[in-house]
């Protein structure tokens, strides 16, 4: 007799099934989350069971790692599987089920640059915990001071106490010092090269005719403005407001025939998927800063209480932009065109 167990992985906290060989259900589905006291109390009950314990869980990013380590130093049989292969075992079911629950029982069938400089001078969770409170308010004072932060009274004693609910995966020796520290190096280098081409495109974008009149669009920023215009072009190219919505893809598709027409349809999504994303990141701001006056916000804002779902609204919205922005743009490329 053995014991089957399925984890299926996620951020902070995993779903846990034991069944045993013909579908018993020795324990259903519960939540474990990923602290110390929590994964000690589970390997406490697996180990307790009767019988050989197999356990398989999900290689969910780097979730899965301290639930791995955990469990594999208690002495428990682990194995870390592809996601890709639970999804595709059994894959012939009649019917289509939601993914996360079914993923433990499949489970059983196969036996930002703050945050990156605050972790190359704490790269290790012993780092804190290995000091006092007091200690570590005087090094994250100087470390906030090193790097031109402004020091909050409330913060160290947070980040203090937040170290004592993790799971450590790997030892503090020099090696993995090095590797983490080397990693973000080339993080920030990266972060750097970006930065440089965004000022790049802000550059060149802003010699285009209509460059004032987009910053000027509540949620377009020297980010999103030459990304915008890089991927729409040249305005006048576009006879009509519908011909902009339609090469962005968030027009809605035609179904219908001669005996049936369909009154809400999908979005087409058949231009650029580049265009898309930037209208849903500007989106995304104006839901976040809630301007009252702007009228694309104010759209939004009135869709979830008429019931409508996120990416209904938000293509919705993403259409409404569109229309604005055409209107400005090819205003502005009009009254150019008188002046000179």
């Amino acid at each position: 007799m053995y014991n089957a167990v399925g984890i299926d992985v996620s951020k902070g906290k995993s779903t846990v099934t034991v069944l045993q060989p013909g579908g018993t259900v020795i324990h259903n589905p519960f939540v474990v989350f990923h602290s110390p006291q929590s994964l000690h109390d589970l390997a406490e009950y697996l180990t307790s069971l009767d019988g050989d314990t197999r356990i398989v869980m999900e290689c969910t990013g780097r979730y899965h790692e301290p639930i791995l380590k955990f469990l594999s130093d208690a002495g428990l049989f682990v194995s870390a599987v592809n996601p890709h292969l639970i999804k595709n075992f059994g894959n012939n079911s009649l019917r289509k089920v939601k993914s996360d629950p079914q993923t433990p029982e499949r489970s059983l069938a196969i036996p930002l640059t703050t945050g990156r400089n605050y972790a190359y001078s704490f790269w290790h969770v012993d780092c804190v915990r290995g000091i006092g409170l007091k200690a570590f308010t005087e090094r994250y004072r100087a470390f906030c001071k090193r790097h031109h932060y402004n020091f909050q009274a409330d913060k160290p004693e947070k980040l203090f106490h937040a170290p004592k609910e993790l799971v450590a995966v790997f030892p503090k020796e020099k090696t993995y010092k090095l590797l983490i520290q080397q990693s973000i190096q080339q993080l920030n280098l990266i972060s750097e090269h970006v930065e440089q081409l965004r000022r790049k495109m802000n550059e060149l974008a802003s010699t285009l005719p209509e460059y004032n009149t987009v910053m000027g669009i509540y949620g377009v920023g020297k980010t999103y403005g030459p990304q915008l215009i890089a991927e729409i072009g040249d305005v006048s190219r576009f006879t009509h407001r519908e011909a902009l919505t339609d090469f962005a893809g968030v027009d809605p598709s035609v179904d219908e025939s001669s005996q049936r027409r369909s009154k809400s349809n999908r979005a087409s999504k058949v231009g650029s998927a580049r265009l898309r994303k930037t209208l849903f990141q500007i989106m995304t701001t104006l839901l976040q800063n809630a301007p009252e006056d702007d009228p694309v916000y104010r759209f939004l804002d009135k869709k979830p209480s008429q019931g409508k779902p996120y990416y209904v609204y938000m293509t919705a919205g993403a259409n409404k932009f569109f229309r604005i922005y055409y209107g400005k743009v090819k205003e502005c490329l009009r009254n150019l065109e008188r002046e000179s």
